[in-house]
Order: structure tokens, then sequence, then C-alpha cells
């Protein structure tokens, strides 16, 4: 996010990273507390996977965020290393447990909370 907003406001900005080539699950986590709050009545002592169950390839919000603004990431992000996207379920994080014990599901997906921390700052 921050280097999305530099380059909004420096064309040549440009800045290197690691890597951008991974699977994740990104969600709200005050949405996550709230849902924590909501069924603290209805669970008792078990374990419980809080995700939005959508797993994304991080390269994959970023670009999208990016093109969202006319920009190219790859003008304004370098990465020491690129990988090939391989899907495997592996990654995958379930919420049937908890939605099965409160009716409950997260709703927030990552791309809406990258949106929201921009429009922030």
């Amino acid at each position: 996010v921050n280097a999305l907003k530099s380059s909004l406001e420096n064309i040549a900005y440009s800045t290197r990273l690691s890597s951008l080539d991974f699977w994740c699950d990104w969600g709200s986590s005050s949405e996550y507390m709230s849902l924590l709050v909501d069924s603290c009545t209805s669970i008792q002592y078990e374990d419980f996977i809080l995700a939005t169950g959508h797993t994304v390839w991080a390269r994959d919000i970023v670009e999208e965020l990016f093109c969202r603004r006319g920009l190219s990431v790859e003008d304004h992000i370098k990465t020491d290393k690129t990988e090939i996207k391989k899907y495997t379920d592996y990654w995958t994080a379930s919420n049937e447990k908890f939605k099965r014990a409160t009716g409950l599901s997260p709703t927030i997906s990552g791309l809406m909370v990258f949106e929201d921390v921009f429009a922030k700052i």
C-alpha cells in the first residue's frame, strides 16, 4: 500500500521487495474480532480458523491495486525473485468449522482491506 501511495505521488518512485509471489488469505482483523465477540457465547474451548477462505496470489492483488489507478506494478516494484504461480489447495484456509458452530463467516476480502487502508493514508 505504501509503494502504491508513493508511486501515485511520484511517478518515478521505485522500490525493491524480496517477493510478491506467495499464496495468502487476507481478511479484515476488525471483522474477525467482531465475529469472535458475536460468537463468544456460542463456542467453548475449541480451536477455530478465521479466514476468508479465498486464497489469492499476492502479486495478483498488488497488480489489481496498481491497475485500478492506471499504474503498472512493474514500473514501481522490483522483486529479487519471481516464482511460478502453482495453485495447491494446501494453502487454502477453511473456516467451515467456525461457520458450522456459529453460523458466521467473514465477508471482507483482502482487496477490500487494502482499498480501505489505501483510502486512510
